[in-house]
C-alpha cells in the first residue's frame, strides 16, 4: 500500500503478490483481507474500475467474515478510492458489482486480482 501512494504502480504489484503468498502461507485472513483493499487501489490505477468495485465487494465481505477493523489511515485511503470509483462508473453498474464481490470467497477474489492485474493466480495451499 505504501509502493502504490508513492504512484509507483509497476512497483507495487511484486510485494502484493509476495503479500498474498505469505498471508496463503500462514492462513492469515486478516493479511490476505488487507491484500483485497489494496487490490483495490492497485485495480483503480490500473484503470479497471468494474474489478475495483468487485474488490470492494469482496473487501466488505472479507472484514464482515473476519471481524477485520481497517486501521484510520487505511479507511481513510480506501474511502477515497470507494469515491473514484463511484465517479467512474453508473450507480446500477457500481452497485451490481459491489454485489457481485459480496458472493465472492475472498481467494477467488484475490485470484481474479491477479490474473486480471498481470499477475499469477496463488498456489493453493493445503
Amino acid at each position: 500500500m505504501d509502493v502504490l501512494a508513492t504512484g509507483e504502480v509497476a512497483s507495487a504489484q511484486p510485494h502484493l503478490v509476495a503479500a498474498v503468498r505469505h498471508y496463503q502461507n500462514l492462513d492469515h485472513l486478516d493479511g490476505l483481507t488487507r491484500c483485497l483493499g489494496t487490490f483495490t487501489a492497485l485495480a483503480v490505477a490500473r484503470e479497471e474500475p468494474r474489478l475495483a468495485a468487485r474488490l470492494i465487494g469482496a473487501t466488505a465481505a472479507a472484514r464482515d467474515r473476519t471481524g477485520l477493523t481497517p486501521w484510520p489511515l487505511v479507511s481513510e485511503a480506501e474511502r477515497r478510492t470507494i469515491e473514484r470509483v463511484q465517479a467512474l462508473l453508473p450507480r446500477s453498474e457500481y452497485a451490481a458489482q459491489v454485489a457481485s464481490g459480496r458472493s465472492q470467497p475472498t481467494e477467488g477474489a484475490l485470484s481474479e486480482a491477479l490474473q486480471a492485474l498481470g499477475g499469477q493466480a496463488p498456489a493453493a495451499t493445503g
